[in-house]
């Protein structure tokens, strides 16, 4: 009796058995869309249409068999794409190039000015218009949700700024105490190169918290509060010592100044002899800070808010991000020449270099002259890489820029 109720048991569930298997298992055919397969499958739109051998930026909202693809393509892209298991799929956000700029950037957690300004957009872009209209494409806002998520991310970059006072207090102590040499100098340099830039990533920086200023101020940020207060931090470092921050805690220049030390470097002392005049190279950076203002600020006629740095930008090394020609080129550029000229960068480029330069009039510690024991011999000035102390012995009421270090 037993064995027939087990045997009447089977018979009633397995057909039950069978047919929730087959409800649970999905089926896709040609006559569905792109998003609509790839939403079940977690993929972005674009993903599954590169699988299938079409353009990324094809219609999403067409069917498959419009698209040219048979049910064996389909099937063979497929069977090696596993749907998430219940329970442990990840979040996949839908943000397609028909929404408008504000319901993307609402649906991101970002503001409007700043999706357009990762989208490449003028920031003032009507945020009511859809993006495929703005003329992205899906891999274009693949790549700004990307960008997105990673300025979400990255918590152990609040970390820099307690790494960045005892380094630049380190270097004070040295400093006061007349410890300093060139290995101690080095070597610190090397531990912020290591710590501030590759360790924990590009962002914050100097520069950045330069340009990130400029970009709250025309509303790519919805509270400038942080951005004002990371910039106020460097400036209080570049006063309590004479470019403290640029000459011990960045670790660009720290890169730069380490390859400038490099046997390599040592042996070209004669072309160092022909010192770059600070005339010129404070000039240019001037202009480039000057053509970034007007730039993000869309005079004249410019994209509001397009910002000059990002295309030369050599932190991105520090989080190996070269999706731009124009950063591989530049980060390469001032890699090579680290050697012969001393902080190519910092001398043409760098904002907050300027910017620091104008502070020094107001820092604290700071390199002055003993008059009464000067003898004239200018041996300071031969050892100064830049023109920085032939313009102090000058009295020049703006000398270039000097660091206090070794």
């Amino acid at each position: 009796m037993k064995k027939h109720i087990s045997v009447l048991a089977v018979l009633i569930l397995t057909p039950s058995l069978a047919i929730s298997i087959l409800a649970d298992t999905p089926t896709y055919n040609v006559d569905m869309t792109i998003r609509q397969i790839a939403h079940d499958v977690g993929l972005k739109g674009f993903e599954l249409a590169e699988l299938l051998s079409l353009e990324g930026s094809v219609d999403k909202d067409t069917a498959l068999v419009e698209l040219g693809i048979s049910h064996q393509q389909l099937a063979e892209v497929l069977k090696d794409v596993s749907p998430p298991e219940p329970g442990n799929e990840e979040k996949v956000t839908d943000i397609y190039i028909q929404m408008t700029l504000r319901e993307a950037a609402h649906t991101m957690g970002i503001t409007g000015k700043d999706l357009a300004h990762n989208l490449n957009l003028p920031v003032n872009a009507d945020k009511l218009t859809p993006l495929k209209e703005l003329g992205v494409n899906e891999a274009a806002l693949a790549e700004a949700v990307k960008h997105a998520s990673k300025e979400k991310e990255g918590e152990l970059k609040w970390l820099k700024y307690p790494v960045w006072i005892l380094i630049c207090g380190f270097a004070i102590f040295l400093l006061i105490s007349g410890r300093v040499s060139k290995t101690v100098y080095l070597s610190t340099l090397a531990a912020s190169l290591i710590t501030t830039g590759f360790l924990l990533g590009k962002s914050p920086n100097p520069m950045e918290g330069t340009v990130k200023l400029f970009k709250a101020a025309v509303g790519i940020f919805p509270d400038p509060t942080y951005m004002i207060t990371a910039f106020l931090f460097f400036c209080v470092l570049a006063i309590a010592g004479n470019k403290l921050i640029c000459g011990w805690g960045c670790p660009f220049g720290a890169l730069q100044e380490l390859l400038y030390e490099t046997p390599m470097g040592n042996r070209v002392r004669r072309f160092r002899e022909k010192k770059l005049p600070f005339l010129v190279t404070n000039s240019l950076r001037i202009l480039l800070f000057a053509i970034f203002v007007l730039l993000i600020f869309g005079v004249p006629g410019a994209k509001k808010g397009f910002v000059i740095y990002h295309y030369i930008n050599p932190f991105n090394l520090f989080s190996f991000e070269f999706t731009l020609l124009s950063v591989v080129i530049s980060v390469t550029l001032f890699i090579l020449v680290s050697p012969f000229i001393y902080r190519s960068f910092c001398q043409f480029i760098c904002p907050f270099g300027l910017i620091s330069w104008v502070l020094e009039k107001a820092s604290i510690a700071k390199i002055k002259i003993n008059r009464t024991n000067c003898t004239q011999c200018m041996a300071c000035v031969t050892a100064c890489p830049l023109e920085a102390m032939k313009g102090r012995m000058d009295d020049k009421a703006w000398p270039g820029d000097e660091k206090l270090g070794i």
